[in-house]
């Protein structure tokens, strides 16, 4: 099965629910991978080119424009991206992953815990599915 994969792309983004991640934002980290369709062959060991076929200029670009739009939960962000990545190649199958660093998330008194690095949203295509 052939697979393309854009990883560890940092956007800077004002997503989630706290004022200050609206205002001052946070950095986060976004993981796509798309899986051809079953029917897709080699042929002398090269996929077939063609318009059916994902590039990673046009992943990024769909991803960003929809990375742009500020949201409340990663579930959104996600959810989106997964819904634009379906529509520009409905045969393909989409795994996409979005990770915040250091959220805002208050530790209890006399927690051990020195930071929380990250929290991450992973999502597949068949998570849209009814």
């Amino acid at each position: 099965m052939a697979e393309i994969a854009l990883e560890g792309i940092e956007f800077k983004g004002y997503h989630g629910l706290y004022p200050e991640e609206k205002s001052s934002g946070n950095t986060f980290v976004l993981d796509i991978k798309a899986f051809a369709p079953q029917e897709t062959h080699l042929s002398a060991g090269q996929p077939q080119l063609g318009h059916h076929w994902p590039d990673y200029g046009r992943i990024y670009a769909l991803a960003e424009a929809v990375f742009l739009e500020p949201q409340d939960l990663l579930e959104e962000v996600v959810s989106g991206i997964l819904k634009a990545l379906k529509k520009e190649w409905p045969t393909w199958t989409y795994e996409v992953s979005l990770a915040k660093m250091n959220p805002p998330i208050p530790r209890a008194e006399g927690s051990t815990c020195i930071r929380i690095p990250f929290s991450k949203v992973t999502m597949r295509c068949s998570d849209l599915e009814p």
